[in-house]
């Protein structure tokens, strides 16, 4: 993972802790190096997407992709039964690009709808971020 891949507010995971974590400072240091909330971004990695966060987000499974009730143009089709995800438009799938983390969905997101990806207030409930 790259500073250029994370925005404020995106899930993380820490490689030493496993503890998920919302990204709220990023600095580069040099071309190399960033640091993502007073720590090297060499010691977190992407949370992997999966059905399970999908629902924390609010998606709902419809027989071959993931509708997100809120945005009716916003689908996810999943990859061969694996953690990854192609964006669906109408009855085609766009597979120029898969979507393998959380921090990738909340960016696209993000690009398309302009809005922020949150997660339902039951799970807001369950843990603190």
């Amino acid at each position: 993972m790259t500073a250029i891949e994370l925005r404020i507010g995106n899930l993380i995971q820490w490689i030493s802790t496993g503890n998920t974590d919302v990204v709220k400072d990023i600095v580069t240091l040099d071309k190399r190096e960033a640091n993502v909330n007073n720590v090297s971004i060499s010691d977190c990695i992407g949370i992997e997407l999966t059905r399970d966060w999908l629902l924390k987000f609010g998606f709902v499974y419809r027989g071959i992709y993931y509708h997100f009730p809120n945005n009716d143009i916003f689908k996810l089709e999943q990859y061969k039964n694996k953690n990854s995800f192609w964006l669906r438009h109408g009855s085609e799938s766009i597979d120029c690009t898969r979507i393998n983390h959380v921090h990738q969905l909340q960016n696209l997101y993000f690009a398309l709808t302009s809005e922020e990806l949150q997660l339902t207030n039951e799970e807001k409930t369950k843990w603190t971020i």
